[in-house]
């Protein structure tokens, strides 16, 4: 999954880094992708489930630790969330938490 997030976001941008560790007051968090866009930190966290599993709240909840470090982040799930699930998260982010799930990760990344 996390390759395939570079290689979308690389079609558009230049620079793109995977795989930072970043030590946090609730501890480390692993970002899976990171880009620095307009002097703005957005940082990606991906998710890969069964194609026919809907992703949890406890499956990308981690990404929310990333809101204090970036301006933007992206959860990446490959199916969708159950629906109360996807309200909590989105609820918890604010205006600074952008979901892409299911189908839409290719169009979604390419406007990223």
């Amino acid at each position: 999954m996390e390759w395939y997030l570079k290689h979308i976001i690389l079609q558009k941008h230049k620079h793109f880094e995977q795989g930072i560790i970043v030590d946090m007051k609730e501890g480390c968090v692993e970002i899976d992708g990171l880009l620095l866009k307009n002097n703005s930190i957005v940082s990606f966290g991906c998710k890969a489930k069964k194609p026919k599993e809907k992703a949890s709240f406890n499956d990308v909840a981690n990404v929310l630790k990333l809101l204090d470090f970036s301006d933007r982040v992206y959860p990446v799930v490959t199916t969708r969330i159950k629906p109360n699930d996807r309200n909590r998260l989105m609820n918890m982010g604010k205006d600074k938490l952008h979901l892409i799930e299911g189908q839409d990760i290719e169009r979604e990344l390419k406007s990223v």
